[in-house]
């Protein structure tokens, strides 16, 4: 039975959120509240269990996200999308606005998703304008600090939502709501300083039933809720440039490490429990794999006692699922390509990664990955995709995995057929979804050229029959480049191939492009991987590095993903998606923030580049001139 909630009990939590909040008595003056957050910047909040009165997080505000939509993947970080907004250009005091929107709705009909859509309707109300002290009206969210505030001049803006857990149909991308039934509601305080439109400081009170997504094998749980959360601005902005979070990002890398470090067995392995995902990790192979290669690239010698434990465990093992076969070898290749030794891209190349590994592998390491080799190959089915044991469920998530384990396995000397690269790619082609939208694509490389092209977009499900995803559309990506690799080196690629994969490609960049986020995958909150925020970035860093990208329509992605990284990291040095897996998830992250990926040899280091017709400059270029 869905509980919904009473218009009294709704008029108790806006009460409770505004307090004694009057209106201002100028009712003329117009307003102008746009905060303009630059995209180089990031605004750093503190969030707290007001009816507990302690600390609950940190919440990184990018400033690209108050253009578009704060991405979540639960009820109880929704309201956060309705208090970081950027509001209409001018209001009055008193002025009403209305929104209807629908969260959790990017999984298509029929296609089944843990958490149900929803449909928001409500409405905003600009209340007053006037001075106050903000320690006065947010009372848990400033207790901590020891400064009293001063007052300040800001407008209190107020929001009242009713969600409808929905039942729709889209026909040619219009959404009609057949059925709708209420679940939640959610009152916001905003409050918001009149000078240059900066949200100081909020509060939300979610009330009804909430769904939170719990683990994988979706589903969510839903339970009553009745919550209030404030927030508070902690100044000044961060610095998002790779100087501005260089010692932050190497402090959290420290700190992920140890906390890495504490979690081996004594038989050297990394567990994490339930054993649910990726598949083939019951074992500890896979996640045991995955922390040797974080610990590697992020700068543990591999002479270290912890590294010399993890691979004796991986040796002792038999090979059979295609993750921790690809994981294995991956973990391998580290020990002879450390980060240390590809940092400075300029100077790296396929030649000296193939030189330097042949020279030094062991028979012991070669003999390993012939053996992962053998329990890979046979897992790539007819169409060309890789799967798990005899090729069952053939996806592309396996075979972005697998794709990238052969590739480091022909770096070592180990021969791989040319048909294996063009099946995949083959495979890769049949499963992309053109959605026939056509994209205004920008992206700019590390060395300031720049690709510009109206593209058809592409994306790429998990397997067939289901919706593209921002994890699966960064996997295709990735896995053109490595197949685009491999076939080079034998040199089975043809200039008509070429031309087809570039536009194959950039169509996946510009999916990526239209609904860009770093704090969610796409969609958010469903299909059959409802979060794995984790994974999800560590395919965006792949994808990014192995096809040069340094920002994508105007988004630095490795400095807005590595933004949200470092709020998202706990105290004890962890990382903790809401599957629930804290090995693999702070090991994907490491990975991310030391931009591990193994550069490969294309055609050329980025696809064919057509500049005939120049786009105008992002406002991110505007704001580095400036």
């Amino acid at each position: 039975m869905i509980h919904h909630a009473s218009r009294s009990a709704v008029l108790v939590g806006l009460l409770m959120i505004t307090g004694s909040i009057g209106w201002s008595q100028d009712s003329k003056q117009e307003y102008d509240l746009t905060w303009k957050l630059p995209h180089d910047r990031a605004a750093a909040y503190e969030v707290f269990d007001a009816t507990k009165g302690t600390k609950k997080s940190e919440f990184w505000l990018l400033g690209c996200e108050l253009d578009g939509r704060v991405a979540v993947t639960d009820y109880r970080d929704l309201p956060l999308r309705f208090i970081f907004r950027r509001w209409p250009a001018k209001l009055k005091v008193g002025t009403h606005w209305q929104v209807k929107e629908f969260a959790f709705a990017d999984c298509p009909p029929g296609q089944g998703a843990p958490i149900s859509p929803v449909q928001v309707v409500g409405s905003y109300t600009l209340r007053s304008v006037k001075k106050a002290k903000l320690d006065e009206m947010f009372r848990v969210a400033y207790k901590s600090r020891k400064e009293k505030s001063e007052a300040v001049e800001v407008a209190i803006i107020e929001g009242n939502f009713q969600l409808w857990k929905a039942q729709w149909s889209i026909t040619k991308g219009i959404v009609e709501v057949i059925s709708k039934q209420p679940s939640t509601t959610i009152g916001v305080t905003a409050a918001v300083r009149q000078s240059d439109g900066a949200i100081l400081a909020g509060r939300f009170h979610l009330l009804g039933r909430a769904e939170n997504y719990q683990r994988r094998l979706d589903f969510a749980v839903a339970e009553k809720a009745n919550e209030v959360t404030e927030i508070s601005l902690r100044e000044p902005l961060i610095e998002l440039t790779k100087g501005g979070v260089a010692k932050r990002i190497q402090e959290a890398i420290g700190r992920g490490v140890m906390w890495i470090r504490s979690q081996q067995g004594k038989d050297g392995s990394y567990f994490d429990a339930p054993y649910i995902y990726p598949i083939g990790t019951a074992s500890g192979i896979g996640s045991t794999a995955l922390a040797m290669m974080a610990l590697i690239h992020s700068g543990v010698p591999i002479d270290d006692p912890a590294i010399r434990k993890g691979f004796a465990f991986l040796s002792s093992k038999k090979l059979r699922e295609s993750y921790d076969a690809a994981l294995v070898v991956l973990a391998i290749e580290a020990k002879y390509l450390p980060m240390s030794m590809i940092e400075d891209i300029e100077r790296y190349s396929e030649d000296v990664a193939r030189t330097k590994i042949r020279r030094e592998l062991t028979r012991e390491d070669k003999d390993q990955v012939q053996l992962a080799v053998q329990a890979l190959l046979p897992t790539q089915d007819a169409s060309g995709l890789f799967g798990y044991v005899g090729a069952f469920i053939p996806n592309v998530s396996s075979t972005q995995y697998a794709v990238l384990a052969l590739h480091s396995a022909s770096r070592m000397g180990i021969e791989i057929p040319a048909s294996v690269w063009s099946r995949a790619m083959k495979a890769i082609e049949k499963y992309a979804v053109n959605s026939g939208r056509e994209v205004d694509l920008i992206i700019r490389h590390r060395n300031g050229s720049r690709t510009e092209r109206k593209v058809k977009e592409v994306g790429w499900p998990y397997a067939d029959l289901m919706p593209a995803t921002g994890t699966m559309t960064c996997a295709g990506i990735s896995t053109i480049a490595i197949c685009e690799g491999g076939l080079l080196k034998a040199r089975a690629l043809t200039d008509a191939e070429l031309r087809r994969y570039d536009d194959l490609l950039l169509g996946g960049w510009a999916w990526m492009q239209r609904q860009f986020a770093v704090r969610a995958g796409i969609p958010e909150g469903c299909s059959v991987e409802p979060a794995m925020l984790l994974y999800y970035l560590y395919g965006l860093e792949r994808a990014g590095i192995l096809w040069d990208v340094e920002t994508l329509g105007g988004h630095d992605w490795f400095l807005e993903g590595a933004a949200t990284l470092l709020a998202l990291q706990e105290d004890d040095g962890r990382w903790t998606g809401p599957e629930g897996w804290p090995v693999i998830d702070t090991a994907w992250a490491l990975l991310f923030l030391r931009r591990a990926t193994v550069p490969v040899e294309t055609p050329s280091r980025t696809p064919s580049i057509d500049n005939s017709k120049k786009a105008p400059p992002t406002q991110q270029d505007k704001e580095r001139k400036e």
